[in-house]
């Protein structure tokens, strides 16, 4: 519209005029809300980012100190377990030596100790 149009329209409604100048500082409020409305949803939108990250980043890392802890629980179970079985095994041949030292010194042979589990198993 022309200068010498809205002029006249001045005239003639002089309401009008501020009619006009509240719808524009109306659209105006409203083109500066929707920006910032805008501004705002990015920088949600950056955080709830940021904070997805962080979340995973956590999560990552107690999955990763408690398949760390399982670890070294299972290998202290493990080795506790193969200590134990050496400790056995370690006893049972200390055992047989003893016994074998004890049936020397009793001048007992193999062939005297068959003969007495024999005569055990007749009984």
């Amino acid at each position: 519209m022309s200068d010498s149009v809205l002029l006249e329209i001045a005239k003639q409604i002089p309401f009008a005029v501020i009619l006009f100048a509240v719808i524009v500082v109306f659209l105006n409020h409203l083109q500066k809300e929707a920006a910032a409305v805008r501004t705002h949803d990015k920088e949600m939108e950056t955080l709830r980012i940021q904070a997805a990250k962080e979340r995973e980043a956590e999560r990552r890392l107690h999955e990763s100190e408690m398949s760390n802890f399982w670890a070294i629980t299972i290998k202290n179970m493990n080795d506790q377990q193969t200590q134990a079985l050496q400790a056995i095994a370690k006893m049972i041949s200390e055992h047989e030596e003893s016994d074998k030292t004890r049936y020397e010194n009793m001048h007992i042979t193999k062939d005297l100790l068959e003969v007495a589990k024999k005569t055990l198993e007749k009984r």
